[in-house]
């Protein structure tokens, strides 16, 4: 446990700090949150999972409240179930970084088992990987769907949000191409 400590406290001084410092600098105050987007950014990299998803996936579980409790004992920033944050290493599930990990581990497995379909991911990491592996039809219970809905409407605001802030650069031609002439 202490070296687990030490590890992320090497891995945020030496690779979070400067990016932290450059966004208090800029008027983002938040430090919790941002350290918690950070941990989400490293771990999302680390397991090759989108970081979108995991972001709107915070949002839909916990609103980014890391002492988040739900009614059927589900806790911390990803809302892990006891047997998920044992069965990915997470000894304190209230501890951000280590929820975040265990969490971003179950989505990549959760995408492994799922032939990397997201959807299928979404709700299973909201019912469970079994009811949904076990499910005859490619449609989910109503509260699976409203699930799925809100974790895309959540996405696809952060994605639109992202593009409104920083327009896309156009692309400069720097050659031209020529097309051969075809014959008639």
């Amino acid at each position: 446990m202490i070296k687990r400590r030490l590890v992320i406290c090497i891995l945020v001084s030496v690779f979070l700090l400067p990016a932290l410092s450059e966004l208090l600098v800029a008027g983002q105050t938040d430090q919790p949150q941002l350290m918690q987007e950070y941990f989400a950014r490293y771990y999302c990299r680390q397991y090759s999972v989108a970081e979108s998803w995991v972001r709107a996936i915070i949002a839909v579980e916990s609103n980014w409240h890391e002492e988040a409790v739900s009614d059927k004992g589900a806790v911390g920033l990803m809302q892990l179930m006891p047997g998920t944050a044992k069965r990915f290493g997470a000894q304190d599930r209230f501890d951000s970084a280590a929820n975040i990990e265990a969490g971003v581990r179950y989505l990549s497995d959760l995408l492994t088992r799922f032939g990397g379909d997201r959807i299928r991911a979404t709700a299973a990491y909201f019912t469970g990987e079994g009811s949904i592996a076990r499910l005859k039809t490619p449609t989910f219970p109503p509260q699976v769907q409203a699930y799925v809905r809100k974790v895309y409407f959540h996405l696809t605001k952060e994605t639109l949000t992202k593009s409104l802030e920083a327009p896309a650069a156009r692309p400069r031609v720097t050659k031209t191409i020529k097309w051969p002439r075809l014959p008639p």
